[in-house]
Parts: C-alpha cells; sequence; structure tokens
C-alpha cells in the first residue's frame, strides 16, 4: 500500500497482526518486568506457609529512584522555535 492510499479495512488487519507480531515477545516480557514493579511476582514456592503480602519493594525503589534522578537531569524537551513551525505549516500541502 503506497502511503497516499486511503487504507482498507483489510490492510488495517495486516498491519495490527503484523505490529502485534512484531511486539509480542516485548510485551510479554514487559509482563513479567511489570509483575516485580507492580509486586504482584511470586515470591514463595508452593506449598509453603507464607504471607502472600510480604514483597520486598527494592525492584520499584530501583526504578522509581532511577526515573527521578533522569527527569532532575534531562530537563524539559526542545521545542522548535515558532518561525521553524510556520515554515513547517506553510509545506503541508
Amino acid at each position: 500500500m503506497a502511503y497516499d492510499d486511503k487504507p482498507t479495512i483489510e490492510s488495517i488487519r495486516q498491519m495490527t497482526r503484523y505490529l502485534q507480531d512484531l511486539w509480542s515477545r516485548t510485551h510479554i516480557k514487559w509482563q513479567e518486568v511489570d509483575s516485580y514493579y507492580q509486586q504482584k511476582f511470586k515470591i514463595w514456592p508452593d506449598g509453603m506457609n507464607r504471607p502472600e503480602w510480604l514483597k520486598p519493594a527494592r525492584s520499584r525503589s530501583i526504578v522509581d529512584h532511577a526515573v527521578d534522578h533522569q527527569l532532575s537531569i534531562g530537563g524539559p524537551a526542545p521545542r522548535p522555535r515558532q518561525a521553524s513551525a510556520g515554515l513547517i505549516r506553510s509545506s503541508l500541502p
């Protein structure tokens, strides 16, 4: 399908399938990693009489600390100046 063609239902389905296949392994990995951050992972083996609510928060604190540190030194994202934004708009059809 060319860039200027109007999308059809079938082309949207094909692109959806393609993207789902492309990202499926990543989504599986995210589910595993998110279980640690959300503290929903299984910590005790089956058959042990241990409380399920007792989960260490270290994984979450490491991620939160790294994000806080990155945001403190990153600053806001640069925005285009108004003059260059006007040039972009004028070049659009």
